[in-house]
């Protein structure tokens, strides 16, 4: 889309009384035209942030919400255009109309990476006074927000309950995510943590204690580096997630867990999934490592992935019906067809993966 086409489209949406702008309930798209409309520009209008403004206050029943930044005053503008921001005290006698809004998406400007990182507090503390009650979605993507001195890094600051939340490269300045998290973990169902940033250093039992026990749905995505590893360096490589079966023990209402290009499943994170979440029925260990339960430094791949042990152990699950293995200790394609067959007799279908073979 070009200059003029976006103006057309402007015009369309504020025209007679913003008529059709008031028909529009996402705003998916709004992000990539910022970044195509020109930084300079003759029209203010045109502006990439006075145009984003422009089109939110053209379209005042969104239920989906883009809000590109690249500083404070410039989000703070975009929930003033939504009518989220709280009222003035001269109009506090004034009848306020719930918001529609049921998903907001935060995204910083791809194009202001080097401007300093923007404070959440002033943020959340107008989001908490808004007509918003709940919300379905919350995401934040690719944003690093300055943490406020005197606050505690660890401690969930959103103000709203949340249904899904996603984090895709989301970590304030103190290296911690839990600040995205919603004060009141109650309502949490969906999570996934997507990125390096914010999973590198991720305490997964902290996290437990944020979340709440409703939570249906857990996925956490390390990019890492290459999936396929030699047995060799098995046990040893290159560090990625770890996962303490203690950070498993408070999701009771779990159907769906993925996990992705970690170091860490085990026989005791099993064990401990069959009496904490007895309701999973899609686990995935895609391109993740396991280790022995009572040996971490082991290398031994009896030891790291012990068959039947493992097999008992999945057959305990009631409503089991996927499990992605993820990355097992040897070269040989058919060393645990028998245990993919056995389980399949029990309806649960099996996906894995192997090393690669040892360069000459």
């Amino acid at each position: 889309m070009n200059l003029q086409q976006a103006s057309s489209l402007l015009a369309a949406l504020e025209a007679n009384g913003n008529a059709l702008g008031q028909l529009v309930r996402d705003t998916d798209g709004l992000v990539f035209l910022r970044v195509i409309l020109p930084r300079a520009s003759s029209d203010r209008n045109c502006a990439p942030s006075e145009y984003s403004m422009n089109v939110l206050k053209a379209c005042q029943k969104l239920r989906n919400v883009d809000l590109c930044f690249s500083t404070q005053n410039e989000i703070m503008d975009q929930l003033q255009a939504l009518a989220l921001m709280p009222l003035r005290p001269s109009n506090r006698g004034s009848l306020r109309t719930t918001s529609t809004i049921r998903n907001i998406f935060f995204w910083r400007d791809p194009s202001s990476l080097s401007v300093p990182a923007v404070g959440f507090a002033v943020i959340f503390e107008a989001l908490g006074q808004s007509p918003m009650d709940t919300l379905d979605g919350l995401c934040f993507k690719r944003v690093q927000w300055r943490h406020t001195e005197g606050l505690d890094p660890a401690a969930p600051a959103f103000p709203l309950p949340v249904t899904s939340l996603h984090l895709l490269d989301a970590v304030t300045s103190g290296g911690s995510i839990l600040p995205f998290f919603p004060r009141q973990p109650s309502t949490l169902q969906y999570l996934s943590i997507l990125g390096y940033l914010g999973v590198a250093n991720l305490d997964l039992v902290a996290l437990s204690h944020v979340v709440g026990n409703d939570l249906r749905d857990l996925q956490i995505v390390y990019p890492g580096t290459s999936g396929t590893i030699s047995l060799s360096a098995y046990a040893t490589a290159h560090e990625a997630l770890r996962l303490p079966p203690s950070a498993f023990q408070n999701y009771p209402l779990l159907t769906s867990l993925d996990l992705f290009k970690t170091h860490g499943p085990c026989l005791a994170l099993l064990e401990t999934l069959v009496k904490s979440s007895p309701v999973l029925a899609d686990i995935s260990f895609g391109y993740s490592r396991w280790v022995c339960s009572y040996h971490l430094l082991s290398n031994s791949p009896d030891e790291i992935f012990p068959e039947q042990e493992i097999i008992a152990e999945l057959k305990k699950f009631h409503h089991l019906s996927f499990i992605h293995l993820g990355l097992l200790p040897t070269t040989d394609e058919l060393k645990y067809e028998g245990m993919k067959a056995e389980l399949e007799k029990s309806s649960i279908n099996v996906v894995y993966q192997i090393c690669e073979e040892e360069a000459d």
